[in-house]
C-alpha cells in the first residue's frame, strides 16, 4: 500500500500536491532553508526529477497519511 501525503509546493506554484512517498529516492534538507527537496527516479531515461516542498523532512514524516 502506498504512503500518500499532501504537501505544499514552494514559491506559490499552485495548490497542494499529493505525493507517494514510496517513490521518493532521496530527501534533501538544508538547515538554513525552509523547504525540502524530494527526488524521484524517472524511468524514461531522464534520470532524476525533483520537487521542492515547504515542509521539512520531520513535518513530512509526521503529516497525516491520506
Amino acid at each position: 500500500m502506498a504512503t500518500w501525503k499532501r504537501l505544499t509546493r514552494t514559491g506559490g506554484e499552485g495548490p497542494p500536491i499529493d505525493v507517494n512517498l514510496d517513490l521518493v529516492i532521496h530527501m534533501q534538507w538544508f538547515a538554513n532553508h525552509s523547504n525540502a527537496i524530494l527526488y524521484f527516479a524517472v524511468p524514461d531515461g531522464e534520470g532524476v526529477r525533483s520537487l521542492h516542498v515547504r515542509e521539512s523532512p520531520d513535518q513530512i514524516h509526521t503529516t497525516k497519511q491520506l
